[in-house]
C-alpha cells in the first residue's frame, strides 16, 4: 500500500478542494479578480477525482477474491460500515444544528426527519425533477455523492459474485445501465455528468453518467495489475508529474467545466492512470502532512458543513456580515473545517465505524460457520 500513498494524497486535495469550495459559496468574498475566480471555480472536480479514486480502490481491495457469497458479503459490511455509521451520526448533529441555527434568525429550515431517514437510505430526495446529479440532494448535502457510491458498491459486489467472469458480468451491466437503457428510452447517450435521461425515479442514478467516473477508476485498477509498466524510473516520475500539470491545466483553464468523465474526469483520469503505471516502477514520497489530510478525508468532506452552513446562516444576520466577506475569513473555514474532521476521524470513523464493522463481521463469520458445521451434520457417511 505504501506504493500507492499518492492516493491518499489525491483523496485529501479533493476533500480539501470541495471544503473551499462550499466555504466560498457560504461567504461570497470581495474579491471578484480573474486570479481569485480561476483558483476557486473549479474546486468541485474534487469529487470527480473521488469518484475514480473509488473505483480504483474497489479493484485493489478485492484482487484476492474467491468469489464466495461469504466474501461479497464481507465487502458488503466493509463498505457499508466505513460509511454509515459516520453518516448517520453527522447527519443528525447537522439537522439538529440546523435547525437551531434557522430558529435564531427566525426562518424555517426545509428539512423534515422523514427526508432525514429517507437520506439515511441512500435515496435522493428529488428524482423525478431535483437536477442532475443532485437529485434535490439529503438532509447533510454533501451526501449526494455517497449515494452514488452505494450503488456502485451494489453492482460491484454482486459482480464478485460471477468469480472468474466478474469482469464480464460488471462489464454487461454497465453497457445494460449506461448504454442500453437509455437508448431504449428514446435517449440520446452523453457522458456529462450534469445530464440526466427522461427517467423517473432510481433509474436516474442508475444510468446517471457520472459513474462512468467509476468505470474509469476501474479500467485504472485494472492497467495497474496488467503487465503494463515504465521500465524507466526518471521517465516514470515525469510521465506523472506531466499528467499532474495537465490536470492542473485542464481544470483551472475552464477547457471543459463541470462534472463528468469528458470534462473534469477527463483530466483526473489520465492523472490517476500515469501516477498508478508510474508508481511500478517508482515509489512517490508522499509528505505526512499530505497522507494525514488524506487520512481524515471522508470525514471532512462530510464534516464541513457543520462549519460553514450553520455559521453563514446565523453570522450573515448580524452586523459582521461585511466582515464574513473578506478573504481572511476563508482560511478560519478551512481551519475549523480541518480539527472538527479529525476529531471524527478519530472517533466516528476509527472508533465507532470499526467497532460496527468488526461486530457485524463477526456475527456474520459464526453464522456462516454454524451453517458449515450444520451442513457438514447432515452430510450421510461416506460407503467406504
Amino acid at each position: 500500500m505504501k506504493k500507492l500513498d499518492f492516493l491518499q494524497a489525491f483523496r485529501g486535495i479533493a476533500a480539501l478542494m470541495v471544503v473551499i469550495l462550499h466555504s466560498r459559496i457560504n461567504y461570497p468574498i470581495n474579491d471578484s479578480s480573474v486570479i481569485s475566480n480561476w483558483l476557486f471555480n473549479a474546486n468541485a472536480s474534487g469529487v470527480d477525482l473521488f469518484f475514480i479514486i473509488s473505483g480504483f480502490i474497489m479493484v485493489y481491495t478485492t484482487r484476492n477474491s474467491d468469489g464466495s457469497f461469504f466474501y461479497a458479503i464481507q465487502f458488503g459490511i466493509k463498505r457499508l460500515a466505513r460509511i454509515v455509521p459516520v453518516y448517520l451520526v453527522l447527519t443528525f448533529i447537522y439537522y439538529i444544528v440546523m435547525r437551531i441555527a434557522y430558529e435564531i434568525v427566525g426562518a424555517k429550515f426545509d428539512f423534515t426527519w422523514e427526508d432525514v431517514i429517507q437520506s439515511l437510505m441512500f435515496i435522493p430526495l428529488n428524482l423525478k425533477d431535483g437536477g442532475a446529479p443532485f437529485f434535490g440532494s439529503p438532509v447533510l448535502h454533501v451526501g449526494w455523492t455517497l449515494n452514488y457510491e452505494i450503488y456502485f458498491y451494489l453492482i460491484f459486489g454482486i459482480s464478485l459474485l460471477f468469480k472468474k467472469f466478474r469482469w464480464l458480468a460488471f462489464l454487461a451491466w454497465i453497457a445494460t445501465s449506461l448504454y442500453m437503457l437509455p437508448h431504449l428510452h428514446g435517449n440520446s447517450i452523453t457522458l456529462a455528468g450534469t445530464e440526466q435521461y427522461n427517467f423517473t425515479g432510481y433509474l436516474n442514478i442508475v444510468t446517471s453518467p457520472l459513474i462512468w467516473e467509476f468505470v474509469a477508476g476501474v479500467g485504472i485498477g485494472l492497467l495497474y495489475f496488467s503487465p503494463l509498466r515504465i521500465p524507466n524510473s526518471v521517465v516514470a516520475r515525469s510521465i506523472a508529474w506531466i499528467s499532474a500539470t495537465f490536470a492542473f491545466w485542464w481544470i483551472v483553464s475552464g477547457v471543459h467545466s463541470d462534472m463528468g468523465i469528458t470534462r473534469w474526469g477527463f483530466p483526473a483520469a489520465i492523472m490517476v492512470l500515469c501516477f498508478a503505471i508510474a508508481s511500478k516502477t517508482y515509489e512517490f514520497r508522499v509528505p505526512k502532512w499530505l497522507l494525514w489530510l488524506g487520512n481524515i478525508s471522508f470525514s471532512l468532506y462530510l464534516v464541513h458543513p457543520l462549519v460553514t452552513n450553520p455559521t453563514s446562516v446565523i453570522l450573515w444576520e448580524t452586523p459582521a456580515r461585511e466582515s464574513l466577506r473578506d478573504p481572511s475569513f476563508l482560511p478560519l473555514m478551512v481551519a475549523l473545517s480541518l480539527a472538527i474532521g479529525t476529531i471524527s476521524y478519530h472517533y466516528l470513523e476509527k472508533r465507532l465505524s470499526n467497532k460496527v464493522r468488526d461486530a457485524i463481521l463477526s456475527l456474520v463469520r459464526d453464522l456462516f460457520s454454524k451453517h458449515k458445521a450444520s451442513k457438514a451434520k447432515d452430510t450421510p457417511p461416506l460407503p467406504f
